[in-house]
């Protein structure tokens, strides 16, 4: 399978990701990108909510490999400065 190319945070990454792994678990245990939280693993609270190609998601239901070529924006995206956004 080829590697799974997005761009996250204005950063363009690759990675081999296996299938029905979810995006929140791809940002947070292969990127390192722990602000995106899971809460209720079942897309229900909203914790894991990020942006994929503008809409907000529920990363931890949404498949990894169906990011393929999106701009993912977390909220340490939104980050100024090394500061974190009061959002």
């Amino acid at each position: 399978m080829p590697p799974l190319q997005m761009t996250v945070n204005g950063q363009a990454v690759s990675l081999d990701v296996a299938e029905g792994r979810s995006l929140a678990d791809v940002l947070r245990y292969d990127l390192g990108l722990t602000d995106t939280k899971i809460g209720c693993g079942e897309g229900t609270c909203g914790t894991c909510t990020i942006l994929v190609n503008d809409p907000p998601i529920r990363s931890c239901r949404f498949p990894a490999l169906r990011a393929r070529g999106a701009q993912v924006l977390t909220i340490e995206g939104v980050a100024q400065e090394g500061t974190l956004h009061s959002l």
